[in-house]
């Protein structure tokens, strides 16, 4: 069974990926964060989980994968991949 600690973790990690998944990066012209990371008010979401460390480890490593499969998908629409 979760504890309420638990729950409030996974709540605040959802809604930090949500403003991720969400926001334009106006520096890329994305329609997300490309680095959410670099993101004032990303970190202040996840700052305020109780295990922030946690949630970052675990957010970076989905970032990395979700910026690895964006740049594939880039090169192969530009037709870089043979």
């Amino acid at each position: 069974m979760i504890c309420l600690e638990e729950a409030t973790l996974l709540l605040k990690y959802a809604q930090a990926a949500k403003y991720a998944l969400t926001t334009p990066s106006k520096t890329f012209g994305t329609p997300f964060l490309v680095y959410p990371n670099k993101s004032s008010v990303f970190r202040s979401m996840t700052k305020g989980a109780g295990r922030g460390a946690l949630v970052g480890a675990v957010f970076s490593a989905d970032i990395a994968l979700g910026e690895a499969l964006y740049d594939e998908i880039k090169l192969m629409q530009s037709g870089g991949c043979q």
